[in-house]
């Protein structure tokens, strides 16, 4: 940083022997979003500044700090203020991160998977209940499907949220429904199809 002395000494004097650190905070936002950057107590040295701002002085990185990871009302938050800052005026303006680029993978996502969702389980029903030809030995897959969902869901939940204190994005339960239920149908159909040949050998069901 390079000091402004003469700016420097005119925000001291606007602080009194008795100012609290309230005080500070106030005075020093007031003087940031009423001055103009060059005439800061304080000047990040250009290397600094160069992180921020590229070479052509046409484009500006700001980054937000956050005490924990940003959910979806958050960031719509932070969208809607930066909407309107009116900072679109000065060119374009793009709200990125992680938190972010989840939430738009999760709004393009989440329908598809919608969508999907319940045709996929009708072919699985046709498809093994043509390998069977039995109605009932093609629900036996789905529902044990419906059961590891359950089961490794809470889990999850249990063992990251409660436990560990973490947090879950939307993925972990969208790959869980899918390999919960791509595994239980594959090991369900597996094990009735084993089930029917030694049975049509004239084994017991013991």
């Amino acid at each position: 940083f390079s000091i402004n002395a003469t700016s420097l000494n005119s925000f001291l004097s606007t602080l009194s022997l008795n100012s609290t650190v309230a005080d500070v905070n106030l005075a020093v936002n007031n003087l940031i979003t009423t001055q103009p950057y060059t005439s800061y107590p304080y000047v990040p040295t250009s290397a600094l500044a160069g992180n921020f701002v590229n070479s052509q002085n046409d484009s500006m990185l700001i980054i937000l700090g956050f005490s924990s990871s940003p959910n979806q009302k958050t960031i719509a938050q932070v969208e809607s203020d930066v909407k309107n800052s009116g900072l679109q005026d000065f060119g374009t303006v793009y709200v990125t991160g992680g938190g972010v680029l989840s939430k738009d993978v999760e709004n393009a996502f989440l329908p598809a998977l919608e969508i999907t969702a319940g045709p996929c389980i009708a072919v699985s029903l046709i498809i093994v209940g043509l390998l069977f030809l039995a109605p009932v030995a093609a629900l036996i897959p789905v529902l044990l499907g419906g059961i590891s969902v359950s089961v490794s869901l809470a889990a999850i939940y249990l063992s990251v949220v409660k436990v560990g204190h973490g947090t879950l994005t939307f993925l972990t339960p969208t790959l869980t429904i899918l390999l919960m239920l791509g595994l239980a149908v594959d090991y369900a159909v597996l094990q009735l199809k084993r089930t029917r040949e030694e049975r049509q050998k004239g084994k017991s069901i013991e």
